[in-house]
């Protein structure tokens, strides 16, 4: 889910989405991302994949608020989830993208993601990307704000 508008009721649904189980959930695990006490974004990692997930979500996904876009906070994320994704044992990660969503693919693609197949969901274009694990190497840039 994206981050919009009132940031405190973004919160409140992501903690009323915990209490929901369906025959269709996976295991996952939830981060907020913050800059010092300031929370900016989050991120989920899904421990496996749902058909849903396989061709729309993938096994991570991020949001920054937008006040924050542009300024490196969702690379740093990205690097972290992903070296979290390694640690729980997940060789292959897939991410499923809106094609317009140039910002997040161009943080893909840095991370070494590669496009494999594109999905359309009624007026949307989702791009899928996979990124190996263990062949990702983080960067030595990491911020110590969001370790």
């Amino acid at each position: 889910k994206e981050i919009t508008g009132n940031f405190p009721d973004f919160v409140k649904s992501q903690k009323a989405q915990t209490k929901v189980f369906s025959k269709d959930d996976v295991p996952k695990t939830q981060y907020w991302i913050l800059n010092g006490k300031e929370i900016i974004g989050q991120g989920v990692i899904h421990h496996k994949l749902n058909k849903y997930l396989r061709s729309f979500g993938g096994n991570i996904g991020y949001s920054i608020r937008p006040s924050f876009r542009q300024k490196g906070y969702g690379t740093k994320a990205l690097q972290l989830l992903l070296k979290k994704a390694k640690k729980f044992g997940l060789k292959k990660v897939l991410f499923a993208v809106r094609k317009e969503n140039i910002p997040s693919i161009k943080i893909i693609e840095h991370a070494g993601g590669k496009l494999f197949k594109n999905r359309n969901k009624k007026d949307k274009v989702y791009s899928l990307y996979r990124i190996n694990t263990n062949n990702y190497k983080t960067p030595l840039t990491w911020s110590r704000t969001l370790s």
